[in-house]
C-alpha cells in the first residue's frame, strides 16, 4: 500500500479503511480502521528522534511510555525485540494499555514497531492496536516499509 503520497510503501493487511476518508488525520500521520473491528487500528507516524539521546534497542520502551502518558494510561509490557528492514533498524515493543481517563477503564493491546531511518533524521512509529495477528505476522508486515522518495524526510 502506498503511503504519504506515495513516498513509502508498506504492505498491510486486506479489508482497511482510511481514516483520512471519515476523519481529520495530521499530516504525519496515516491511520487504518478494521471494517470488521472497531478496536483494531493501524496507525502509522513519522516523529523525530527523541531530543535526549534514548539507545536504540530502547526506542520501542521510549515511545510506548510517551504513548502512555499521553492517553493517561497505565502500561505492562509483554514482550520487545529487534530487527531489520531495507531502510534501518526495527525495534518493536508489545503490551497492553489501561486507560484511566474514561468513566470505566478500558484495556487494549498494543504492538508498536519503531523503524530508525539511518539515511535521515526521523523515526516511523507503526502502533497496531487490538490487532489478532502475531507477532511474527506484525513483523512481517513492518519489514516491508520501504521508502521510495526520500525527499519525505528532513535530512539529518
Amino acid at each position: 500500500m502506498e503511503l504519504f503520497g506515495g513516498a513509502v510503501t508498506l504492505d498491510l493487511p486486506d479489508g482497511l479503511l482510511d481514516a483520512s476518508q471519515i476523519r481529520q488525520v495530521p499530516d504525519n500521520q496515516e491511520v487504518f480502521l478494521s471494517r470488521e473491528d472497531s478496536s483494531f487500528s493501524i496507525i502509522v507516524e513519522i516523529v523525530e528522534p527523541p531530543s535526549e539521546p534514548v539507545a536504540e534497542d530502547s526506542l520501542a520502551a521510549y515511545y510506548f511510555q510517551d504513548l502512555a502518558e499521553e492517553t493517561d494510561s497505565a502500561f505492562t509490557v509483554s514482550d520487545q525485540g529487534r530487527d531489520h528492514n531495507i531502510n534501518g533498524t526495527l525495534v518493536w515493543i508489545s503490551g497492553h494499555l489501561q486507560c484511566m481517563n474514561l468513566k470505566e477503564t478500558r484495556q487494549s493491546s498494543c504492538f508498536m514497531t519503531v523503524i530508525v531511518l539511518n539515511e535521515v533524521s526521523a523515526h516511523i512509529l507503526i502502533t497496531w492496536n487490538n490487532c489478532k495477528l502475531s507477532c511474527e505476522q506484525i513483523l512481517t508486515h513492518c519489514r516491508s516499509w520501504s521508502v521510495k522518495d526520500w525527499s519525505l524526510f528532513a535530512t539529518k
